[in-house]
């Protein structure tokens, strides 16, 4: 089965209420000093105070951490919004999750109360409100309550949104619960929209920070709303954010700061989502070559790897795979520090039992069921016991709330009843199934009308497939005709270049204008690939024609193209890296600007090779407001600029292993050719050569150009 995406922090803790609330948690401590330069902050003695306390709960003195915020509080040195808020952030996370959420939604009561008597809050009060909102939110959620966390979330978005507030994680974290509920309520197009704008705040705020940890958030926020998608059986809801994760790895394992191990376990986690969403599409094929990729990984030959992968097995019918992986969770566990409390039965157990059932093992399936049943007693004892030691707490803490505490713990017993029932009711049928499944012999006749509708419909969805294939190569003979196949002959200019999709359309490009003795030229990927990728293409070809007829800088041109990419972009997410250059054939004088793409090979005139120093920029469609950086080569008289796209060091061969920045600055260092189209028909050589028979797993283009005065 599949689980929330943890931090390093988190590895071993699989219980979801523990894993998202302390993923809440750590996130707000880590954005907890970036207000805004426009919050009103305390005087200096309060910048002090505030700094004590983040450095006691990041060291995770949580005892300590008690200790300090009621000394704190006693000395009118912290408000007690703050106070109650630091007083959750310690009991979450020290799992004592009752008593966390008692003081957040202490916080958010007072938040109401000065609301409801026309009272203004002050700004640092506001931020512990709105992190305090987040935080309660997540742990209704995870509770089932999301009618309540609504009622926390929805408030505090709007007065964020009304006060301008620029706390864009925690207003991330804010709309990404709200997704999460609207989804469960089964109002998809509201949860759509709500985890679409965590995911603009996240990307944001990454590009506002810099560095891989803001990029971290994000690719945690993609994975589990997929996660949830996918938990949901929402298969095509899902592609959109399993792609967004795959972009967001590429960005943070360019950042120096990224973390190989995180990397690692999310890019094996992000295949095994690829599995799930093909096989519940019905791309059968395409799944299970995503699943044989996750099970080559590190990640994926690990006894958790084995136990994530039943998530894939059982939406793709291999229900015996599954029950093998399934023996493995009476030794995982205990490693986790997990016992089979209520959560567990049914989120291990459960599954067990449908894997043996669907596997046909019926001996199996009675034992998994027996065991479900004697660890019923057990986990009921253990909810009913650590309900009460917490309770009792907060009944000594909190006497104004003991009623309150009381008909919390009467809801969470009666949702643990319901979930027995539940569970009692699920394993009578499946036994009763087992015992009496004899009975199917009797409708075998019907199952044969059945199987021979279902073959007629097989063949009209062949023949639809066809004419999608055929008109997909419609598409392809249109895109290939939107780049140059015929390059200028001019003395003194060689031109070359080459587009080869990975699909039967793709999102690379190449163009070039050549006005008089000035030669316009651009490569560029759009972000995905297939249909959607295609589009922005020829959108961006178009923006380039046009704007380099009016002659404009290269750096002038990616602010006009990112402008108009990003107009109407939130809700896709699409963008293009590109590189633009203005070349003077008279001069040789060499005018560029790079938009977030891979650095260009410039060859010296005696031979050798080294990537062209440059700014880096960021993609264009992402951040309308950003102002691109031109640079300029005095002259690249007698030297080839060679540039390219990820498709070409990225390749990969069977094995994974990928093409390589140094195989290709080796190649363009010791080639004796002058000429471009042999330079780029070599490397489209050594590339066929490396990937031995291994299908393209992106587009790839190439452009190639050498001027001689």
């Amino acid at each position: 089965m599949f689980v929330p995406l943890r931090s390093d922090k988190m590895k071993k803790m699989r219980n979801n209420t523990c894993i998202t609330l302390l993923l809440v948690a750590a996130v707000l401590m880590t954005v907890g000093s970036c207000g805004s330069a426009s919050n009103d902050r305390k005087p200096a003695t309060a910048s002090e105070t505030d700094s004590l306390l983040e450095s006691v709960a990041d060291a995770r003195q949580y005892d300590r951490l008690l200790t300090v915020v009621d000394s704190l509080y006693s000395k009118r040195q912290i408000s007690e919004v703050e106070a109650n808020y630091y007083r959750g952030v310690a009991y979450s996370y020290q799992q004592q999750l009752r008593k966390a959420e008692a003081y957040w939604q202490k916080v958010v009561s007072a938040q109401r109360f000065n609301e409801s008597r026309d009272m203004t809050s002050n700004q640092q009060d506001l931020k512990y409100y709105y992190e305090s909102a987040a935080s309660l939110a997540g742990v209704l959620a995870n509770r089932r309550n999301y009618e309540g966390a609504l009622r926390v979330a929805v408030p505090a978005v709007t007065q964020m949104e009304q006060t301008g507030s620029d706390m864009n994680v925690v207003h991330a974290l804010l709309h990404e619960a709200i997704g999460r509920c609207q989804m469960n309520l089964s109002r998809d197009k509201e949860a759509e929209e709500s985890y679409g704008h965590a995911y603009k705040l996240y990307m944001e705020h990454a590009a506002a920070s810099g560095g891989a940890d803001p990029l971290r958030h994000a690719i945690v926020c993609v994975y589990n709303t997929a996660l949830g998608y996918l938990n949901a059986k929402k298969y095509r809801e899902a592609q959109l954010w399993t792609h967004r994760g795959d972009s967001l790895m590429v960005a943070y394992e360019r950042e120096q700061d990224h973390s190989s191990t995180f990397a690692g376990r999310v890019k094996a986690s992000l295949l095994l989502q690829h599995a799930v969403e093909l096989a519940g599409v019905g791309r059968k094929d395409e799944a299970a070559e995503a699943y044989r990729s996750y099970q080559a990984t590190d990640y994926g030959q690990t006894d958790d790897g084995r136990i994530d992968a039943t998530s894939y097995l059982v939406v793709a019918k291999r229900y015996g795979e599954a029950a093998d992986n399934y023996q493995l969770l009476d030794g995982v566990l205990p490693r986790w520090g997990m016992a089979y409390s209520l959560d567990n039965v049914q989120g291990f157990l459960f599954p067990k039992f449908q894997a043996n059932v669907g596997a046909g093992r019926k001996d199996s399936a009675l034992a998994v069921a027996t065991q479900m049943v004697e660890r019923l007693d057990s986990a009921i004892a253990q909810a009913k016991k650590s309900d009460a030691a917490e309770l009792a707490t907060i009944y000594d803490t909190q006497q104004m709330e003991t009623e309150l505490a009381r008909q919390q713990a009467d809801m969470s017993w009666q949702r643990f009843v319901g979930t027995v029932v539940a569970l009692l009711l699920i394993t009578a049928f499946f036994v009763f199934y087992i015992l009496y499944r004899r009975r199917a012999q009797r409708r075998l006749q019907s199952t044969f009308d059945e199987l021979q509708q279902a073959y007629d419909q097989l063949q009209q969805t062949t023949e639809a497939k066809e004419r999608i294939e055929r008109e997909l190569r419609i598409a392809r003979d249109i895109q290939m005709s939107m780049v140059p196949s015929v390059f200028p002959e001019r003395q003194g200019l060689d031109l070359y270049a080459s587009m080869t999709p990975a699909k039967e359309v793709g999102g690379d490009l190449y163009d070039y204008v050549l006005l008089g003795h000035r030669l316009y030229f651009c490569v560029g990927d759009v972000a995905g690939k297939g249909v959607p990728a295609s589009l922005v293409m020829a959108q961006t070809t178009r923006l380039f024609r046009s704007l380099a007829t009016q002659e404009v800088s290269p750096a002038q041109m990616a602010n006009r193209i990112n402008k108009e990419m990003t107009d109407g972009n939130a809700s896709h997410g699409m963008f293009v890296t590109m590189f633009i250059g203005l070349l003077d054939l008279k001069t040789g004088h060499l005018l560029f600007c790079n938009a977030g793409h891979n650095p260009p090979v410039l060859t010296g005139k005696d031979g050798g090779a080294e990537f062209l120093q440059m700014e880096s920029n960021a993609p264009v469609g992402l951040w309308p407001e950003l102002e691109y950086v031109e640079e300029e080569l005095d002259t690249i008289d007698g030297r080839s600029l060679f540039v390219y796209t990820d498709g070409l060091t990225e390749a990969e061969d069977p094995d994974l292993q990928q093409f390589g920045d140094d195989r290709l600055l080796n190649i363009m260092s010791r080639t004796m050719y002058r000429d471009s189209r042999k330079i780029i028909g070599l490397l489209q050589k050594e590339v066929d050569r490396h990937r031995r028979g291994a299908e393209p797993n992106d587009d790839m283009t190439m452009l190639c150009l050498r001027i001689t005065i």
